[in-house]
């Protein structure tokens, strides 16, 4: 099932829907639009990697190598990154109710 969620997080969630809504942000949005759009891109594909990395060790970590590090993100390796914790301000119940 972790899997699963995974897969539907990586291709369903992020790619097909936030990249392809972000384009138009990239393409046509002020700075201050293209910058919150990057930074939330960075900070799903980072989430996302963590998630995935128990599955997939090796391709998570040459990944997680190419993914420019933030400001003040020493991180040698994924391996030793500290998992996502749930933040409380990100919950939004009607995004919940719709994505059932």
């Amino acid at each position: 099932m972790a899997t699963q969620v995974a897969y539907k997080y990586f291709y369903e969630f992020l790619c097909d829907t936030f990249i392809e809504n972000s384009k138009a942000i990239f393409d046509e949005g002020s700075d201050e639009e293209k910058e919150s759009a990057k930074q939330t891109l960075y900070t799903a594909i980072e989430g996302g990697l963590l998630m995935i990395h128990p599955f997939m060790p090796f391709i998570t970590e040459e990944l997680w190598q190419r993914l420019p590090r933030r400001d003040g993100d020493n991180t040698p390796s994924i391996t030793v990154a500290s998992y996502p914790q749930p933040q409380e301000e990100w919950d939004d119940e009607a995004a919940e109710v719709e994505c059932k």
